[in-house]
């Protein structure tokens, strides 16, 4: 009976625990296919892409599978929409920029990445570099990162654009993606797109399991002692 007594007061405190809490963090994506061919000697055009992404409403291609010759592949990703700054801080953001030689030539290419401000966001305005490379002859890369305070700043209400410029050579942008994780403000209330566990959350329901058991065993060791 003290067993069973014991356990319903740890589940109860549980299940209070995730129902009156509305602390919780939240990722979201956005994954573009973009198949452009940049070529530093082509019009302006081909030199440099400029590209947004979106965690607010979504603006690419939905879901996307990435296949070879990158890495892991092929590998499922699929927009993850409903930020909203009135909800979410963001905490964290990582970017990656898929690119591949093309191999009509026997030369390196050379990527820059940049992040675009806008004059709002903390005054200064201006672009942010992100990434700058090479890639070999009949090869691919993944500049991937990421994101400082400054450019998380710009971000704040869910959009953000990027330019991706051909430095040298010629290759092929095959895809963007951008991952954020977020905490959500004290006053949200409701469910998250994907929602994760808090510490301090697992720490308590791990804390009232142990201190059930201790009762148990003391109880136990009392009843033997008489």
């Amino acid at each position: 009976m003290l067993r069973q007594y014991l356990s319903r007061l740890v589940v109860l405190w549980m299940v209070g625990s995730a129902v009156g809490s509305h602390t919780y963090a939240a990722a979201f994506m956005d994954i573009d296919a973009i198949g452009v061919l940049m070529n530093k000697d082509g019009t302006s055009s081909q030199r440099t892409y400029t590209g947004t992404f979106n965690i607010s409403v979504g603006d690419g291609s939905g879901t996307v599978t990435i296949g070879a010759p990158y890495a892991n592949s092929p590998k499922l990703y699929t927009d993850v929409a409903g930020y909203s700054p009135s909800q979410f801080t963001i905490t964290s953001a990582t970017a990656y920029f898929y690119v591949r030689d093309e191999g009509t030539d026997s030369g390196t290419e050379e990527v820059r990445i940049e992040f675009i401000r806008g004059s709002g966001d903390d005054g200064s305005g201006g672009d942010y570099d992100f990434d700058r490379g090479q890639i070999s002859n009949r090869s691919f890369t993944l500049f991937d990162g990421n994101l400082n305070s400054t450019v998380i700043g710009a971000l704040e209400d869910g959009v953000i654009q990027y330019t991706l410029e051909a430095d040298r050579g010629d290759f092929l942008f095959d895809f963007a993606r951008l991952e954020v994780f977020t905490a959500a403000n004290p006053s949200t209330t409701g469910s998250s797109p994907a929602t994760v566990p808090e510490p301090a959350e697992t720490a308590g329901w791990v804390t009232a399991s142990l201190l059930a058991i201790a009762a148990l065993r003391a109880r136990r060791r009392a009843m033997q002692n008489r």
